[in-house]
């Protein structure tokens, strides 16, 4: 990948473009390092602190970038640092990451490692049904969101602009779609013994309708000191566009 990152850029004639690659790809990796050292300590975040650490570690950061030069096309700096453009380029992978949580969760429970669906339990106190629920809420919610910017820019924004909200979204089901066929999540190996885990077959049912279309920030009986869903960047922008 690095190589690739190095080529990539070396060869593109936009800087600005080539240091939005680069600079993704150290907040992969700084985010992968907080990541592996959360879950070496045991050390359970809350959902807000949780969502952004899984933001950076996804790798969605260093791909988004990506997206342009794959596509041939250069955004602006003033294209590339429009608050909508902003958003999307952290949405898309979250949602993308909240799937990944949900379909490995079995793997992650194997080999001793929490997801989303551990912190909603650690934060809420309920059962492992609940957490599920209410992780693919708030992913359907980012959804809408993500839908509602890109139909927006599409009217309103250049074609590069506009090309870019619709061609990250390719992330979410690219991934899906990769995600219930790779023995990663069917038969993942415990890395730690080499044991495969006999993980229980899943489906992946594909629907136009969101569990959860409120455009409101979701309210999950916060603990007393702040509310973890609010305070994230992305969920309080569900009413503004």
């Amino acid at each position: 990948m690095s190589g690739f990152c190095v080529h990539a850029t070396r060869e593109s004639p936009d800087t600005d473009q080539a240091l939005r690659v680069s600079d993704g790809t150290r907040r992969y990796i700084h985010g992968s390092y907080q990541w592996t050292r959360k879950q070496r300590s045991r050390t359970m975040p809350t959902l807000n602190d949780y969502l952004l650490l899984r933001s950076d570690d996804c790798a969605g950061s260093w791909m988004v970038p990506f997206y342009p030069f794959i596509g041939g096309y250069q955004l602006t700096p003033e294209e590339a640092n429009d608050p909508l453009a902003l958003i999307i380029t952290d949405l898309v992978p979250l949602i993308g990451a909240l799937d990944n949580d949900v379909i490995s969760h079995h793997r992650e429970a194997a080999i001793g490692e929490f997801n989303v669906l551990d912190v909603l339990r650690n934060e809420n106190g309920y059962p492992l049904t609940d957490a599920v629920t209410d992780a693919i809420a708030l992913r359907d919610r980012l959804m809408t969101l993500y839908v509602r910017i890109r139909a927006h820019l599409a009217r309103t924004a250049g074609p590069h602009l506009a090309r870019f909200a619709h061609d990250i979204g390719y992330i979410i089901r690219g991934h899906m779609e990769w995600a219930r066929e790779t023995n990663r999540y069917r038969t993942p190996e415990n890395p730690k013994t080499g044991e495969l885990h006999d993980a229980t077959p899943f489906t992946v049912d594909w629907t136009d309708h969101p569990s959860d279309d409120n455009p409101e920030p979701p309210q999950r009986n916060p603990p007393p000191e702040r509310s973890a869903l609010q305070a994230h960047p992305a969920a309080t922008m569900l009413g503004r566009v």
